[in-house]
């Protein structure tokens, strides 16, 4: 999804509500910034090649909502 200055949102959600997950998630960016509480915090991995890996456990039920620059 884009926000109203055509920025890249990506939200990514464990669907279980009794397992935590692992995931790796590489965007097509820069970097990425996981937004949370109203703030923006740089959480990914630049790779060098125009893209950005993050990598961590979402818990049961919770969502994680990204924005990427690219």
């Amino acid at each position: 999804m884009v926000d109203s200055q055509d920025r890249p949102h990506v939200l990514v959600a464990n669907g279980s509500q009794e397992k935590h997950t692992f995931a790796v998630l590489t965007f097509r960016g820069r970097t990425a910034y996981r937004i949370h509480d109203g703030s923006e915090k740089k959480v990914a991995r630049e790779n060098g090649d125009g893209t950005s890996t993050w990598s961590g456990h979402i818990m049961p039920g919770q969502g994680m909502f990204f924005r990427v620059e690219i």
